[in-house]
């Protein structure tokens, strides 16, 4: 379940912790020799004497091997851990890690959507980005602690999907937020497979589609969270989530049409993309470039090469340095046997590309 992609980022977690053997007669007071004894265990300086003048105590301990043990499921002494935190915490192991998750995804709070921290049963403070980072990387951590307890934990894959939800909205690096929102989507899906009537799943997961464009995913999810509602003794606490889906879905009529229409251009049936897509080029979509796009490359695809041409001027309108769009143009000129633009249009990509590369190493 858990993907290494992350595990990066979760690793700058485990570098605040020093490692040390904790002493015999520690070991024997908490019940823990015959598993500790000798292993390194996650300890900081704060850990050492709170604010209370109380020095480490075994839940402190506990608490740091749940967050190693989430950073790092391959973590030399990880199955060790997992052992400590079931002697410890027995059958409540799992839901005492998702409670750490979610004390810290409450503290996080601050600046999450109003549905995310109703959902999770949080109120929305003031935080500091970074301090609200760690404590959402924390958290996750928590959760996914809860999920190597429990594969299929309900509250630990919601609590995670949350957190990767949040760190990918706050984020403004690419990478990042591609690694952390494929995180976020692919738990959400588990959850709609191992725990299929959790409407929230598919309220997020909806959010999720529709930022990607998948409109008719979108919608298809949406249509079975008010479903899962409809069936819910919760129902009636839920009316502005219901009337807020159904006003999106009933927002996804045209880009669902238009999805439909680039979906045709790609598997082949040209003159029915551009039947459906020539039909919102003067609509409040018009500025939507891939539209311009997918037409010009049904023209080009049937032959039609001056209709292609002004399709993708058209795009280019709208995304005037977009690579791809130059690209089918050089090859309709080429083709036409037009040196000139096929020059033009050549060049223009030689300019993006430095000017790109330019930006990169800056």
């Amino acid at each position: 379940m858990l993907k290494e992609r992350l595990k990066p980022y979760f690793e700058e977690l485990v570098k605040s912790y020093v490692f040390n053997e904790l002493s015999v007669d520690f070991l024997n007071k908490i019940g823990a020799s015959d598993i500790l004894l000798g292993v390194p265990m996650p300890i900081k300086e704060s850990m050492l004497t709170n604010s209370k003048g109380v020095s480490l105590t075994v839940l402190d301990i506990a608490r740091a091997a749940a967050v190693v043990l989430g950073c790092d499921p391959d973590f030399p002494y990880a199955e060790t851990y997992k052992l400590f935190l079931q002697r410890i915490f027995k059958e409540k192991t799992e839901e005492v890690l998702v409670s750490e998750g979610y004390e810290r995804f409450s503290s996080a709070s601050a600046g999450v959507s109003a549905e995310t921290a109703e959902s999770a049963g949080c109120t929305v403070d003031g935080k500091g980005s970074e301090q609200r980072k760690n404590e959402l990387l924390e958290a996750a951590c928590f959760f996914r602690a809860a999920i190597i307890i429990n594969a299929v934990s309900l509250n630990g894959l919601y609590g995670y999907a949350l957190c990767c939800r949040e760190l990918y909205l706050d984020a403004d690096e690419e990478t990042y937020i591609g690694k952390f929102k494929a995180e976020s989507i692919e738990t959400l899906e588990t959850l709609t497979i191992k725990h299929p009537d959790f409407a929230f799943a598919y309220y997020y997961l909806g959010y999720a589609y529709l930022n990607m464009g998948l409109y008719t995913k979108a919608y298809l999810v949406w249509k079975d969270f008010l479903q899962k509602i409809d069936g819910s003794s919760s129902k009636d606490e839920l009316n502005d989530e219901i009337n807020e889906i159904k006003g999106r879905m009933a927002s996804l009529a045209a880009p669902m049409e238009i999805e439909a229409g680039v979906a045709a251009v790609t598997s082949g049936r040209y003159h029915e993309g551009i039947e459906i897509l020539s039909e919102y080029t003067q609509s409040e979509f018009s500025a939507w470039w891939p539209m311009h796009y997918y037409i010009g490359v049904a023209y080009e695809s049937i032959g039609k090469a001056e209709e292609a041409i002004a399709a993708f001027k058209k795009a280019l309108e709208f995304s005037p340095s977009n690579i791809e769009v130059m690209d089918e143009l050089v090859a309709v000129y080429c083709a036409l046997g037009d040196k000139e633009n096929e020059l033009k249009y050549a060049r223009k990509i030689e300019v993006v590309r430095k000017n790109y590369e330019q930006e990169v190493s800056l």
